[in-house]
């Protein structure tokens, strides 16, 4: 008997390559049609050998809008740290998407997990 999970879960990594906020931004995940998508984990790392910023956004694509979870964050060399601390949890639907940008193109590594769920309501406008 083959067992099918109602979630689809996996882990992804970024590297940041955009310098320029908003639509310019490298997308970290955007969530696909007709599923809502539960983002568990949220952690980056300057991966060169100065001090960088960081900016990571969710865009909400109901009303085209990003809103910044880390703005122009300063990272010293070397240094790990999360967006999303333990508990935490941000929940996207269709067409929402995470983005980041830095000062200095792949400057940081993004890890994130995400589970996907079948959509089950539209939140469409």
């Amino acid at each position: 008997m083959v067992h099918t999970s109602p979630t689809k879960n996996y882990t992804i990594g970024v590297a940041v390559a955009s310098t320029s906020a908003g639509a310019g931004a490298t997308v970290l995940y955007t969530c696909p049609a007709n599923f809502t998508a539960r983002v568990v984990l949220l952690n980056y790392a300057n991966v060169v050998g100065t001090t960088q910023t960081l900016t990571v956004e969710f865009y909400h694509v109901e009303d085209a809008l990003y809103t910044s979870l880390a703005q122009d964050l300063s990272v010293d060399t070397a240094i790990s740290g999360k967006i999303l601390c333990s508990g935490d949890v941000l929940y996207l639907h269709s067409g929402d998407k995470l983005v980041a940008s830095t000062n200095s193109a792949n400057a940081f590594d993004i890890i994130l997990s995400v589970e996907e769920l079948n959509a089950r309501y539209s939140f469409a406008a």
